[in-house]
């Protein structure tokens, strides 16, 4: 949010377009979630270009939302072992993209071998700087998100079916 805010201070009419809308943020029951994005975006100010939704919504209702998106934010963890599930969808949907990761997450080592995009650095100390050049081109040229066919396929529904039935039948054949 922070190289949002700088975006805002020094190319308002560019930045100002932008709205943020964070989607099933909580696990918990609907209509009980905490919100835990908002309130960062309102204690620095910028709260009106922020909506977050707790409650989370069915995979079809997910996929529609990124489709009517014009372009996606992927956030990662800290934690290099967390690997973002739904990073298929994202890349599917075939948006400007802007992706911030665990250098050592498996999310960043398939979005980069995927797709066109450079994954920002979660431990990056100029990761606010990446982040605001980041959107800011992506303002700029509205380019597509491109995708490695080639690479692709081998995290398609077919590859990653094949790799388990391999894994289950070395365990059988223990």
């Amino acid at each position: 949010f922070k190289a949002f805010k700088i975006g805002l201070e020094q190319h308002f009419d560019l930045f100002d377009q932008i709205r943020f809308h964070f989607i099933g943020t909580s696990y918990a029951k609907n209509g009980e979630g905490i919100k835990s994005i908002k309130p960062i975006a309102d204690d620095l100010g910028i709260g009106k270009y922020v909506h977050e939704q707790t409650d989370r919504v069915s995979f079809y209702d997910g996929l529609f939302t990124l489709e009517q998106a014009d372009a996606l934010v992927i956030l990662g963890s800290n934690d290099k072992q967390y690997t973002a599930s739904k990073i298929y969808p994202f890349i599917m949907a075939e948006k400007p993209l802007l992706a911030i990761f665990h250098p050592e997450s498996s999310a960043r080592k398939i979005l980069e071998l995927c797709t066109n995009i450079k994954v920002i650095s979660l431990l990056n100390r100029d990761a606010e700087s990446d982040v605001f050049e980041n959107i800011y081109a992506i303002l700029q040229s509205k380019k597509a998100l491109e995708i490695n066919a080639e690479n692709f396929a081998d995290y398609s529904a077919k590859a990653m079916t094949r790799n388990q039935c391999i894994f289950f039948d070395q365990i059988i054949s223990r």
